[in-house]
């Protein structure tokens, strides 16, 4: 599904956070910018740009958030990586 909002290109996502009650609308493919969204009366206000072509939004319940599966996996190749410098390293 794509969808345009009037004067800021295709919408990337849009995401509600629960913990402020703000409702979130980023867009892409060159606009690249960030827009809060009044639920009320749908103006949007610009927050500002990315600088990255997002493909979504999301914001987790609770302070601890959580990394998606790609960010884990290059945490765990990152720290097999580090092992094996160590222990190649004290040869």
């Amino acid at each position: 599904m794509s969808l345009s909002v009037t004067g800021t290109g295709v919408v990337a996502g849009m995401s509600f956070n629960p913990a402020n009650g703000t409702l979130y609308l980023a867009t892409g493919q060159g606009t690249q910018e960030l827009y809060t969204v009044n639920t009320s009366t749908g103006v949007m206000t610009l927050m500002g740009g990315t600088h990255e072509d997002l493909s979504g939004l999301a914001f987790t319940q609770g302070a601890t958030a959580t990394p998606e599966p790609a960010t884990f996996g290059l945490i765990l190749a990152g720290a097999a990586a580090m092992a094996a410098f160590r222990r190649f390293a004290g040869k």
